[in-house]
């Protein structure tokens, strides 16, 4: 059977732009030299006499076998020999694989993996038995031999919350989703068929989620819980102009607009100052931890009588105004003074001591520039008003509490500064 090639035909007098083309072909043969022969009698009908072919109008100039002869996967070679083959079915696919840098100094992969969701999965599961000492890094292999190579961000590798993903997307369409009518005790959250109660721990667990606090806005006969972002997206421009109508702003409006949100009170306040938010929920996690942590030990509570103990030590230094947890000059390690025993502070300890205070803890350089480790209340409270005097005289327009909570926003949280300090 005689083969033409398809494609315009060559012409020797016209100005072309030649490209080298890479094909796949799939084959029904297993033997090598069998498949090399068929391949280059088949392509020799196709091809222009000057790549050694026999086709004078043909624009395939040349050819070359250059490629390796892979084997394919059982279900393709099954649905040939049975006749139910899709088109395309075997063709290459990208390769995802996870490359971990163990302890960040040697490498390994994980995969290849058929999709990014399968690898990604991969990744969280190694994140979640090794913790954070390995680096985690996608690669993404391409049938045409290009690599892809990219980076996790910190909450990619967490396992996701259904119910923190759904407010999510509910703020950023701006809807309210968290709301209390005046005389209620509790904020809810509007799930459609029923409504759960928005906890202590869960408001601190969503504000970590979406990396902003929560504020309370009034819209009667309603209290609603937003985010910053989306309060700042919900303040319009006509009430600046009344104020500016009327003498009672020269600001700009970004700047009355800052000025705005600072007014409003934070979700955290508000929750800590009424004990009906708090009250009832707090001694119900307080029982469960003290529970799960007894049944861990094995020890009947004792451990926890340490744990409320050292609690307590870390409020009475922070009321004193002293920065006890520290990282000394040369060492890897954040320590705490406790009833004579020097602690070695872990990831662990923050997140027991975020939830006990109610707050993300921070890392702080003091004025001796010591690296310590506190609460965003501590941290907000020691911003110096110096800083702020010289963004002032760098350009900067707005006022200092606007100014200092953006900086105690953009404050390491303490788990990284751990991680990091400990890889050195």
């Amino acid at each position: 059977m005689s083969m033409h090639a398809l494609g315009p035909s060559f012409s020797q007098t016209e100005n072309t732009m030649a490209k080298i083309v890479t094909v796949y072909l799939v084959v029904n043969e297993d033997n090598e030299a069998h498949i090399t022969d068929g391949l280059n009698e088949a392509l020799r009908q196709i091809t222009h006499p000057m790549g050694s072919g026999c086709s004078d109008n043909s624009f395939i100039i040349d050819y070359s076998l250059a490629g390796q002869i892979q084997p394919i996967a059982p279900w393709i070679e099954e649905s040939i020999n049975n006749g139910t083959y899709k088109e395309s079915s075997a063709q290459p696919q990208t390769a995802f694989y996870a490359v971990v840098i163990e302890q960040d100094v040697s490498a390994f992969t994980l995969g290849p993996f058929s999709t990014a969701e399968e690898r990604d999965e991969a990744a969280k599961s190694h994140r979640a038995e090794f913790g954070t000492d390995d680096g985690i890094h996608t690669l993404d292999v391409h049938p045409d031999g290009t690599v892809d190579v990219g980076d996790y961000s910190g909450s990619d590798l967490e396992d996701t919350d259904p119910l923190l993903e759904s407010l999510h997307a509910a703020f950023h369409m701006g809807e309210t989703p968290i709301s209390r009518l005046a005389g209620d005790k509790h904020f809810t959250i509007d799930k459609q068929v029923n409504e759960v109660r928005l906890t202590f721990e869960k408001l601190c667990r969503l504000e970590a989620h979406l990396g902003e606090p929560l504020l309370v806005l009034t819209d009667e006969p309603f209290q609603l819980l937003v985010p910053v972002s989306s309060m700042r997206a919900r303040i319009e421009t006509s009430a600046w102009k009344e104020d500016v109508a009327q003498g009672l702003t020269e600001d700009s409006f970004h700047q009355w607009r800052e000025s705005a949100l600072m007014k409003l009170p934070l979700a955290r306040d508000l929750y800590s100052k009424d004990p009906a938010l708090t009250s009832e929920e707090q001694r119900a996690d307080g029982a469960e931890a003290k529970a799960e942590s007894s049944q861990a030990n094995g020890d009947g509570g004792e451990q926890e009588l340490v744990e409320s103990e050292l609690v307590m030590s870390l409020r009475e230094t922070f009321l004193n105004g002293d920065f006890p947890i520290c990282q000394f000059p040369g060492s890897q390690y954040f320590t705490y003074q406790f009833a004579g025993d020097e602690i070695v502070v872990g990831v662990e300890n923050i997140a027991e001591w975020e939830e006990a205070f109610g707050e993300r803890f921070v890392l702080m350089v003091d004025k001796t520039y010591m690296p310590s480790l506190v609460p965003e209340s501590v941290a907000r409270a020691n911003v110096p008003r110096d800083l702020y005097d010289e963004a002032v005289q760098n350009g900067y327009k707005g006022e200092f509490e606007a100014w200092r909570e953006n900086r105690v926003l953009s404050m390491q949280g303490a788990a990284d500064a751990i991680s990091n300090a400990m890889k050195g």
